[in-house]
């Protein structure tokens, strides 16, 4: 099997993952998609391709989502098996 890296070295995997912490993290802080992107300097459907796992989120968004959810980029990484 290969592995297929994006741009920042994230790999396909970690996209899903990170999609599916950010959506469930911003439910848990009781935020629409359009108040987390306006938060983050982002559209909201480039949120949403985020979140739905059709795009990677650059280090600098990936850093500002997390700063606005209140956890760290680590916490938005291992979430996947906590909110599940």
């Amino acid at each position: 099997d290969s592995i297929l890296l994006d741009m920042d070295g994230t790999t396909r995997t970690q996209v899903r993952q990170n999609g599916f912490a950010i959506r469930e993290l911003r439910k848990r802080e009781g935020l629409t998609p359009d108040q987390l992107a306006a938060t983050v300097h982002i559209s909201t459907p480039h949120l949403r391709n985020i979140e739905n796992e059709h795009k990677s989120a650059s280090v600098e968004h990936l850093a500002r989502i997390a700063q606005a959810l209140d956890v760290s980029i680590a916490a938005i990484r291992r979430a996947e098996q906590d909110v599940a």
